[in-house]
């Protein structure tokens, strides 16, 4: 059977810290081998499975430009849907696609106020002009306009790798005013184009909590308490509890994928 669990998979768990996001790692090099499994360590947080990682399938990413280098090295290396890069930290990378734009346009802003004429400014900083207006202030809703397009952009990319792919985020409430949060739980992003960007690339999103010494993933599908979101085939045998105790990612992976139909016995 031919489907998009058949093909890559894409999973994204969110959390509080503690939660066990970066620990289920483990589990996929346990299950798919060392040598298939990269890891973007955006959050320097890899002392928990350090006995199980090779170092050599480990990149630091500091900013943009490493993560880039750590999508091409996945892209040249990982070509099966068995093979898997995560991204540890999520959520960061988002405010680094964020962190670039609210900087950019500071520097423009700094060099108006200082009447800097134009043919002094740096190449680099000119395009954050389109984020002042023609009276001089910052466009607030230009900016998150083009965060979410930007966070939309490189979630795409990831999720064109030939490889599977996972990613860690930290959890917000979801707002309800300027100062007033409440549920559900969802992921953390910039903006809520940056966030809808997140809930538009995975075929799953959990949300991770600990209970005693078990993790456990919610799946919340009337979204009250959770924003969760798994795409489920009940007709293909693809149903995933609401609550499942003691959670292992790779055996949730395999949870995903169509099962194969029962023969009838005579």
């Amino acid at each position: 059977m031919s489907n998009g669990f058949s093909e890559t998979t894409k999973v994204a768990l969110f959390g509080a810290n503690s939660t066990g996001k970066t620990l289920q790692i483990r589990s996929l090099i346990e299950k798919y081998g060392a040598e298939n499994v990269g890891i973007a360590s955006c959050e320097h947080g890899l002392s928990t499975i350090a006995s199980s990682v090779r170092d050599d399938m480990v990149t630091e990413c500091a900013g943009l430009a490493d993560l880039k280098a750590a999508w091409k090295w996945a892209a040249d290396r990982f070509t099966h849907k068995d093979q898997w890069m995560c991204v540890d930290g999520g959520t960061r990378v988002l405010q680094w696609i964020a962190g670039e734009i609210w900087a950019g346009t500071d520097a423009v802003y700094l060099l108006l106020s200082a009447d800097i004429p134009r043919d002094e400014w740096q190449k680099a900083v000119k395009p954050y002009l389109r984020y002042i207006t023609d009276k001089g202030a910052i466009d607030g809703q230009h900016q998150w306009v083009d965060i979410g397009r930007a966070i939309e952009f490189e979630l795409n990319r990831w999720a064109k790798l030939p490889c599977s792919i996972y990613w860690t985020f930290w959890e917000d409430q979801t707002s309800r005013g300027q100062y007033d949060k409440g549920l559900p739980w969802q992921a953390d992003a910039p903006g809520k184009a940056g966030r809808d960007a997140i809930y538009g690339t995975f075929d799953a999103i959990l949300r991770l909590t600990v209970d005693g010494e078990n993790i456990v993933a919610t799946h919340d599908r009337a979204k009250r308490v959770v924003r969760s979101k798994v795409r489920e085939d009940w007709q293909a045998g693809v149903k995933i509890e609401a609550e499942k105790t003691g959670f292992n990612l790779a055996t949730f992976i395999e949870t995903l994928r169509p099962q194969p139909a029962l023969k009838e016995t005579a």
